[in-house]
Order: C-alpha cells, then sequence, then structure tokens
C-alpha cells in the first residue's frame, strides 16, 4: 500500500495480527511508502495464532510512520507452539524507513526481525504519556 491512513480505530477480538501492514519479505524498495498507523487501540488479538503482534510490518515502506497506538491484552491459547513468541509491535523481515515512536504498550516486548535500514524506534512502552494514550481508539466525527 502507499499512502495509506490507518487512524483512530478500535481493533479486538481478531485471530491474528491487529493491524498488519506490508508484503514481500525483502529490503528492496517497492511500491509501499508514506503510510501512517496513528491513535488505534488494539486489544484481545491473537485469538487463534501467534507469531503475531499488535502492530505487525514486513518490507520496506519509506517515511511510514507508526505512532500514538495503544496495544494491550493478547489472548493465550493453550495450543500454541511456542507461547512466548507474540509482541506489541513487530517490525518483521525488510521492514525499513520506518519511525516508529510514543506507542503505549503495558511493557517493551517488541521484534525487529531482519530489518533492513533507516528504521528509528523512539519512546514505545509503558513510558509513554497518559495523554497520547488517551487519544487512541474511535471518535465520534
Amino acid at each position: 500500500v502507499r499512502n495509506a491512513t490507518i487512524e483512530y480505530n478500535e481493533i479486538s477480538e481478531v485471530s491474528y495480527s491487529g493491524i498488519s501492514l506490508g508484503w514481500g519479505w525483502q529490503k528492496a524498495l517497492n511500491c509501499m511508502r508514506e503510510n501512517v498507523v496513528k491513535g488505534n487501540y488494539i486489544h484481545h488479538y491473537a485469538k487463534h495464532m501467534y507469531d503475531v503482534a499488535g502492530i505487525y510490518t514486513l518490507s520496506a515502506q519509506p517515511k511510514t510512520l507508526i505512532t500514538e497506538n495503544v496495544v494491550d491484552s493478547i489472548y493465550s491459547p493453550w495450543y500454541v507452539h511456542d507461547p512466548h513468541h507474540w509482541f506489541y509491535l513487530y517490525t518483521d523481515e525488510g521492514s525499513s524507513f520506518m519511525m516508529v515512536q510514543d506507542n503505549w504498550c503495558p511493557a517493551e516486548k517488541f521484534l525487529q526481525n531482519a530489518n533492513g535500514p533507516g528504521n528509528t524506534w523512539q519512546n514505545n512502552g509503558p513510558m509513554v504519556s497518559e495523554e497520547i494514550k488517551a487519544r487512541a481508539g474511535r471518535r465520534s466525527r
């Protein structure tokens, strides 16, 4: 996707990741770029599958911004192959040129797996301000 904006949603009761953005498992530049994931409230995810995150990315996505989201409360199915392989934020293979900042979650449980260059991570975890946390989720329009 290019120039996609996913903002101010409440996402819950999903089988896998809350938001998944990207495709291709590579660091090479492609059509994906300039996406925004902002202000979403993601909770009760991974109801049936693991190797998962509240927000998951894949491949190079220059100028993509992931910010001011709240990720909390993952399911723990008894049958998963690795009950510890889940994350709040997960940039997977080739994820490159992204800014991941000011996302609240109750612990710093993140994975940056085989990422490409140019990712910036700052101020993610339980230290994010209550003001940011309070703004996440659905808004009346």
